[in-house]
């Protein structure tokens, strides 16, 4: 599910020393708002310049010009002479009736005199189509617009989509034309794109599935119970939570604004809304692409989220791309105008231009919007941090505009072109990133990316998910492929790798050593062949030592390294939050949203039998903004079956825990299979691999007569003579028999840190000793009741950020990529043990 903007929450997280409350953030931090529309592919880019539609008239309206509409009385059926016509809202209300306007409007106003095909079907339904004739293409309804999800389908009326157009069928109808052009548009890009891989010859690199013309329905969005792959837009939709598009649905969600005293207000009124919601569907399908071709051959679950209702990185560049669709439609440079004359401070520039800007971001090198710095910029507070992934997405947002404005002068295209062509360069992008085949490529004989198949959603979507590096690497590199000196870039002229480099370090993107053209695979990925970046292009784009993350030791910080949060109100609220968003959280509790609050005691200590949460207070250790933090907690390669025993490895960088405390004996000078020194190919899969174990992060200390030391959770387990019955989850996995990171809720991301700060110094200074956390920012465990109060747990987590340099940068191959394997292990990131006692 994708919000694009955040409510306010009636709960409130404050951490001070042992007492805590905790605020989930929330505000209206995004938004959509302006018109979409004209027919003119003239744009001077700037606030009140040409629109630049690329549907080549099929917007109408523009300008602020009257001349094309009617004050008519109604609409109906009789004063439409064509059937399967009507007249649908082409644009938003200001760009017809001029700036001053403001919601609401009577929508008499709005329509144009000219009638418009809607469809010629009885139902608002599509049938989606390539435009290839000789494709086997078609789709019978792939797209439907209702008004709710148990409404009635709208009727023609005498043949035709005749509805009074201050009506909610008026609302409907132009709903569905909105969406469905763009679906029309969307198709004849994927066409577009096949066969611009095939003129060019390099199809076989390509990683847009060759079966888009060939297999229905392969190009669209596959559903795992059998039934028609449609997507269903609502309206008037009475969920909570909109606009918003529901991917494991695959639901658009619009309706009123029934919040804050704006109950006379529609989302679908707003024609940029559905764009940016159809944008995030079409970037879930191309994320997809690969995925939804291969079905239902693959043996995991075919779809993959692309984005989330929280933060981290990809749900960033989803939010991205969308903003950047949306501008498509538009070409002005910022967006969200009409919902903004309700809610000012939801207008959101998408380039540097904009009017919305201060006075500090410029077009030109020093003065753009780059990361890291603006993950956390909004042009409402200016100065002040603030965490939420639409603001993350304007990075992406201005580089893509930024990207097409230089393509106009050094090729010559015009903004279809140059906007055909990056929608291009991202298909492939996210048709690699989100590949689960493992092959990445159509013609990989080998798997290039994300491990085996039967993992390959966990590296997805945990160990190594897509974010602004491995965006912009991708980008780059499909980029210089279809375009430098293919005859893409017009007349053959290349658009220079140095350009590349230079416009992706203006936004402080060129994040990368080498363009990794041989893939991540464990055999094949470190042959050789890549392309190595130009350090004289890397300005912005700065790298930092992963031994700069630190866990916060300082005087006044948590000496534990961390914050807990267990108040069963708070937790409530967080968990709710969680499964709202999509998320799967199966507890020992049952309903997670039913937390006890005789179980969770609002003591900021480990209780038996309570769900905790728990914020690890990390650092930035150097003199430079660090970006996309992520905190991982889910089973990695950390142990050895030594003696009968799963014991910790002591290879690592603290050397803990020493021997005497049970750690692994040693390996062998050439580690094998099961070794600590070898890192599983399978993730513990024992496809080939019989001898190698991943484990969760949890281990518990044991105390007997003559020593002490950390053992698994199976061999405690047995010390304490406890029946399965008795763990976690009935014994389902002995290794978490008593302590347990909450699968679902096991990886956390903090978007920034700022030079020489922790996350509430970043994001809450005036608070930094009460500090404020949001739900992204946390991981949640489980405690069994069988912990005994003064057992001690240790829990060993991965973490990296996304401008680290040694956390993807192999110095041993080159600066080449980490291989993917590698992900399963310890090389790419910092680890650190959180230790929890036990208390009553």
């Amino acid at each position: 599910m994708r919000r694009w903007f955040k409510r306010s929450e009636n709960f409130f997280w404050i951490v001070q020393s042992t007492f805590i409350t905790l605020s989930l953030l929330g505000f209206l931090a995004s938004c959509e708002g302006v018109s979409d529309a004209a027919s003119s592919l003239t744009n001077t880019g700037s606030d009140e310049g040409g629109l630049g539609s690329i549907f080549n008239g099929e917007f109408g309206n523009s300008g602020g010009s009257r001349n094309d509409t009617t004050d008519v009385a109604g609409n109906g059926s009789d004063s439409i002479s064509t059937p399967g016509h009507g007249r649908p809202l082409k644009n938003n209300p200001q760009f017809i009736l001029g700036s001053d306007v403001s919601p609401p409007v009577d929508r008499r106003r709005l329509i144009s005199r000219e009638t418009t095909l809607i469809t010629n079907n009885p139902r608002l339904q599509f049938d989606c189509a390539l435009p290839d004739p000789g494709a086997v293409t078609q789709i019978t309804t792939c797209m439907e617009t209702r008004q709710t999800a148990i409404s009635a389908y709208t009727p023609q009326r005498g043949g035709k989509w005749g509805y009074e157009p201050n009506s909610d069928e008026f609302l409907e109808i132009s709903t569905f034309f909105n969406a469905r052009i763009s679906i029309e548009d969307f198709l004849e890009k994927l066409i577009n794109s096949r066969a611009n891989s095939i003129t060019s010859g390099d199809n076989a690199n390509s990683p847009i599935p060759s079966s888009y013309e060939t297999t229905v329905p392969n190009y669209w969005y596959s559903s795992d119970d059998g039934d028609t792959p449609r997507l269903k837009i609502y309206s008037h939709c009475t969920r909570p939570n909109k606009p918003a598009f529901y991917s494991g649905s695959f639901e658009v969600c619009l309706g009123p604004a029934d919040n804050n005293g704006r109950d006379n207000f529609n989302y679908s009124e707003d024609l940029t809304i559905v764009q940016h919601e159809m944008g995030h569907v079409f970037s879930f399908t191309m994320f997809n692409a690969r995925n939804i071709a291969a079905a239902p051959a693959l043996t995991i679950d075919r779809r993959v989220e692309f984005g989330g209702d929280f933060y981290s990185e990809i749900d960033a560049l989803s939010e991205g791309f969308s903003d950047w669709y949306s501008y498509t439609k538009t070409g002005r440079s910022s967006l969200f105008d009409w919902f903004g004359k309700l809610e000012p401070s939801v207008r959101r520039p998408v380039r540097e231009n904009s009017s919305l800007h201060p006075n500090f971001v410029a077009e030109d090198s020093l003065s753009r919007v780059y990361y890291p710095e603006f993950l956390s910029f909004s042009v409402a507070t200016p100065n002040e941090n603030v965490e939420d992934s639409h603001l993350g997405g304007q990075i992406l947002s201005h580089f893509l505009i930024h990207l097409e404005e230089e393509m106009k002068t050094v090729c010559g295209h015009n903004p279809k072109q140059a906007r055909d062509a990056i929608f291009h360069i991202i298909q492939e992008t996210l048709a690699e990133l989100g590949d689960l085949t493992t092959e990445g490529i159509e013609s990989s004989a080998v798997s290039r990316i994300n491990m085996i198949q039967e993992v390959s959603d966990v590296w997805v979507k945990k160990n190594n998910p897509p974010n602004f590096r491995t965006f912009s690497q991708g980008f780059a590199r499909h980029f210089l492929r279809n375009i430098n000196g293919t005859g893409n870039c017009g007349n053959n002229i290349l658009f220079g790798k140095d350009r590349l480099e230079q416009i992706l370090d203006d936004h402080g993107l060129l994040l990368f050593k080498t363009y990794n053209n041989d893939g991540n695979n464990a055999v094949a990925g470190h042959l050789g062949g890549n392309d190595p970046v130009s350090s004289l292009n890397r300005s912005n784009s700065e790298l930092i030592p992963k031994a700069a993350l630190k866990i916060d030791d300082r005087n006044g910080q948590p000496s534990n390294g961390y914050y807990i949060i267990d108040d069963a109100t708070v937790l409530t609220n967080i968990v709710s939050e969680l499964v709202s968003g999509g998320k799967t959280l199966p507890t020992e509790l049952g309903n997670p949203s039913l937390v006890s609050s005789t179980n969770s005691n609002s003591n900021s200590r480990v209780s038996p039998g309570e769900i905790i949460a728990v914020a690890v207070n990390l650092f930035n250790d150097s003199n430079i903004p660090m970006g996309g933090v992520q905190i991982l907690a889910n089973p990695w390669d950390h142990v050895k079956v030594d003696g009968g025993e799963t014991k910790m490895c002591n290879t690592f960088e603290d050397g803990f825990p020493s021997l005497s405390e049970g750690a692994a004996s040693a390996d062998p000078v050439t580690p094998v299979d099961g070794d600590c020194g070898f890192i599983t190919r399978e993730n513990g899969e024992k496809v080939t691999e019989v001898n190698e174990t991943i484990a969760p992060v949890c281990f518990i200390q044991k105390r007997g007569s003559t020593q002490t030391e950390w053992v698994s959770q199976s061999e405690f387990k047995e010390f304490k003579n406890t029946v399965d019955s008795r763990c976690l989850m009935g014994g389902d996995n002995p290794d978490e028999c008593f302590f347990r990171p909450i699968p679902g809720a096991d990886v956390a991301w903090l978007s920034k840190l700022d030079p020489n700060s922790n996350w509430p110094e970043t994001f809450d200074p005036a608070g930094a000793e009460s500090p404020t956390f949001n739900a992204a920012n946390v991981l949640l465990f489980e405690v069994s009741k069988e912990l005994a109060p003064g057992t001690l747990v240790n829990c060993r987590i991965r973490t990296r950020f996304t401008n680290c340099d040694d956390c993807w940068h192999d110095e041993d191959n080159g600066d080449d990529d980490y291989l993917d394997f590698e992900y399963a292990g310890d090389k790419p990131f910092r680890i650190f043990n959180l230790q929890f006692i036990v208390l009553d």
